[in-house]
């Protein structure tokens, strides 16, 4: 009973570390590689660029043609597909547009994703690649046009020195008929 129990807790450890925390989803956005240590990389990704995804019938997908790119060196990779797996290993698929060569195939652990900071082994774990995303800008909020409500044109967009006794203007971009 007690081997069992024992074998019960150490299944369940294994387990639980080796648990996916993260998705595809974590990842969306531009992500600028700002630092290296080690040496395990056969090459280093120096930008990473993963698109939105549409949420159709309980499933994700790609709202453009690749779900983003990855840059080499002089090269950008499209990346034709991308999952993590258990163990928080993520997967990338690339192909050379236009190129009967067999695919890159990339695979490298997340350690976290925090704050706009995404760190990622390599599956030995000697080395470690730093990303920082990509600020976006948005509209925070709109504002009010503070022009002069008392502007006035007539219908060729003429400016009009006061309001028409009679007629048909424009003000505040409503046409108004005064009689």
């Amino acid at each position: 009973m007690k081997r069992l129990l024992i074998s019960f807790i150490c299944i369940f450890t294994f387990a639980a570390l080796s648990a996916q925390n993260y998705s595809e989803l974590d990842l969306i956005g531009e992500w600028d590689l700002v630092e290296e240590n080690g040496s395990s990389f056969l090459f280093k990704i120096s930008k990473l660029n993963v698109n939105d995804l549409s949420y159709i019938d309980g499933e994700y997908f790609v709202s453009k043609k690749y779900w983003g790119e990855l840059k080499t060196g002089s090269y950008t990779w499209p990346i034709e597909d991308l999952f993590v797996s258990n163990g928080n290993i993520l997967h990338f698929i690339c192909f050379r547009e236009k190129s009967t060569t067999k695919p890159l195939k990339i695979r490298l652990i997340i350690k976290s994703i925090e704050s706009g900071v995404l760190t990622l082994t390599s599956i030995d774990g000697n080395s470690i690649l730093i990303y920082k995303k990509k600020e976006t800008t948005d509209i925070a909020s709109a504002k009010e046009d503070d022009s002069d409500n008392n502007v006035y044109y007539n219908l060729q967009g003429q400016l009009l020195e006061n309001e028409p006794d009679s007629g048909v203007y424009i003000q505040n971009g409503k046409k108004y008929v005064k009689k």
